[in-house]
C-alpha cells in the first residue's frame, strides 16, 4: 500500500505561498520512502497541494523490481496513489526479473520516459526519441534469448505485472539473439546508459537525530 511520504536530508525549507500551495525543498544526501517507492537525490522538492514530488541532482528511484534514472524525475500520486513518475533526460530503467542468472537484466532508455499507474499497479512505459531496449526473452520451457529493439518510441504495456504488448513507432529494429549463442559476459549487450545502485533506502522511523549532528556533539 502507498503509505506516509517520509524525506530525510540535512537541510530543509519550507513554506506557504498566497495560493495556500504548501513546499517543502530538501538538500543535501535526501532520502525519501512512500510504499513501495524509495529514492535518494541531491535535492528534491515537494509540492503538497500538487502531489508532486521533483528529484533533482544524480537521483534514482526503486520500485518494485524497477530501478529509475534520469537527469531529472517527477514523482506524481494524486489522493495518495502513486500515478505517474517522468524521466527527463538521458533517462534508463532497469530490471532484475532473473532470480537464477543476476547479470540478466532488462533495460530500456531514451530521451524520456514515462511509466505510468493504475491503482498503484504499473500499466505502462513509454520511452520517447532515441528508444533503446535489451529484454531476456523467458518462455515455458526456461530462457530463449535476447532481445534487442529500438525506435523513435517505445510502448510496452503491463497486465498482471507481466509484459502484454510492445510496439515500436518509427525507425524501429528488432534482433533476436538464441541462448546458445550469447556469450557468457552478457555485460557486452547492456545498453551505453547502464548503471545500477545497492543502497536503496529503508524506511526509519522518525523522529531520529542524523548521524550528521550527531558527529557535531
Amino acid at each position: 500500500s502507498f503509505d506516509t511520504l517520509a524525506v530525510r536530508s540535512l537541510h530543509l525549507i519550507g513554506s506557504q505561498s498566497l495560493n495556500s500551495e504548501e513546499y517543502y525543498r530538501f538538500s543535501d544526501s535526501v532520502e525519501i520512502t512512500k510504499g513501495n517507492i524509495s529514492a535518494r537525490c541531491d535535492e528534491a522538492s515537494y509540492f503538497k497541494t500538487q502531489a508532486k514530488l521533483d528529484l533533482l541532482g544524480n537521483p534514482v528511484v526503486w520500485y518494485d523490481s524497477l530501478q529509475l534514472f534520469a537527469d531529472t524525475i517527477f514523482v506524481y500520486f494524486p489522493n495518495n496513489k502513486i500515478k505517474k513518475i517522468e524521466l527527463y533526460h538521458n533517462a534508463l530503467t532497469i530490471a532484475k526479473n532473473d532470480t537464477l542468472n543476476q547479470n540478466k537484466i532488462d533495460q530500456i532508455s531514451g530521451e524520456y520516459i514515462d511509466i505510468n499507474f493504475e491503482n498503484d499497479t504499473l500499466n505502462s512505459l513509454i520511452s520517447k526519441v532515441k528508444a533503446n531496449s535489451i529484454y531476456f526473452i523467458r518462455d515455458e520451457q526456461g530462457e530463449s534469448g535476447l532481445q534487442s529493439s529500438g525506435a523513435d518510441t517505445i510502448n510496452i504495456f503491463m497486465a498482471e505485472n507481466t509484459v502484454s504488448d510492445i510496439t515500436w513507432k518509427s525507425a524501429a529494429y528488432i534482433e533476436f539473439f538464441p541462448d546458445f549463442i550469447l556469450d557468457a559476459d552478457l555485460t557486452k549487450y547492456y545498453l551505453p546508459r547502464f548503471k545500477i545502485r545497492y543502497d536503496k533506502p529503508k524506511k526509519r522511523k522518525f523522529p531520529e537525530i542524523p548521524e550528521y549532528y550527531k558527529n557535531q556533539q
